[in-house]
């Protein structure tokens, strides 16, 4: 009867020691969770603001890819406007060379001179179309992207 009353006091010891244990280790998990919930909180308060930063970064981009777009469009335009002008201007001249040539063939050394400045103008309108088709070939990517 004494040996059952020195198990049963050393079982309630022991009991009693479990339950203080249970009770620490409930009290820091808790103080945990609540240190966890404000982190969590804290971890969804900064992805909110990421989130509508990048709202706002992704706005600007495309307001800026949109002006640039528009200033390409109207560059090209005027350099094609410019071309045609160009392009006139050389038709022009090219009647003009041509006129003076069939009024200057009785002399052989100002034909010369004058073959010499029509390939010269020949070669500026080359290049002129040349510039004009590289436009339209600009303009025409920049209407497809405006498409999309």
């Amino acid at each position: 009867s004494h040996l059952r009353s020195i198990e049963r006091t050393q079982l309630l010891s022991n009991f009693s020691t479990a339950l203080h244990n249970l009770s620490t280790l409930k009290s820091s998990s808790l103080s945990e969770i609540s240190s966890l919930k404000v982190t969590f909180r804290n971890k969804e308060i900064e992805y909110n603001d990421l989130i509508s930063r990048k709202d706002e970064l992704v706005k600007g981009y495309v307001s800026n890819v949109k002006e640039l777009q528009e200033r390409l469009k109207s560059t090209l335009n005027d350099k094609i406007e410019s071309g045609i002008k160009l392009n006139k201007e050389v038709e022009t001249l090219k009647i003009d060379f041509s006129k003076s040539a069939s009024s200057l063939k009785t002399s052989n050394d100002s034909n010369n001179a004058l073959k010499n400045d029509l390939q010269n103008v020949l070669d500026e309108l080359s290049d002129a179309r040349y510039e004009i088709d590289e436009y339209k070939v600009m303009y025409s990517q920049v209407e497809l992207e405006n498409d999309n």
